[in-house]
């Protein structure tokens, strides 16, 4: 008898470039969308089926901690004027996960670059998802 070592990847990847990724639950059932679109874009890129994929939501931290606002105030003779001020910046769902129901293969649409990747399995690593030629 022997044993094997099973080792379990993330189901999506845990960091995208470098930004750790917390991801919604996969959506269960259709849409409407097959209506809309053309059949080719709705064709896996990998094995070719034609059908809507499950999707999913990514949420990052913000790009930087702060953002710039407008507070207003009110001068004592009653007139309103903005002050800017900066306030948190929240995290924001910006990566879309879409997954063949066939094959499980998973695209995802970056919507701060808007690009399109295909994942592969170096996507599925601790580290996550990073771009093709960085080094760390």
């Amino acid at each position: 008898m022997s044993l094997s070592l099973v080792v379990s990847r993330p189901d999506l990847p845990p960091f995208w470039d470098g930004a750790p990724v917390e991801w919604s639950e996969w959506s269960a059932g259709g849409t409407s969308l097959a209506w809309h679109i053309p059949a080719d874009q709705l064709a896996c890129p990998e094995c070719g089926a034609v059908e809507e994929p499950a999707v999913c939501f990514g949420k990052r931290p913000p790009e930087s901690p702060t953002v710039m606002s407008t507070r207003t105030k009110t001068t004592r003779s009653g007139r309103k004027y903005a002050v800017p001020h900066e306030i948190k910046a929240w995290g924001v769902r910006d990566l879309i996960a879409a997954r063949c129901r066939h094959c499980n293969h998973d695209v995802v649409t970056d919507l701060r670059t808007d690009e399109r990747w295909d994942l592969d399995e170096s996507d599925y690593t601790a580290e996550g998802s990073y771009p093709v030629g960085m080094l760390f």
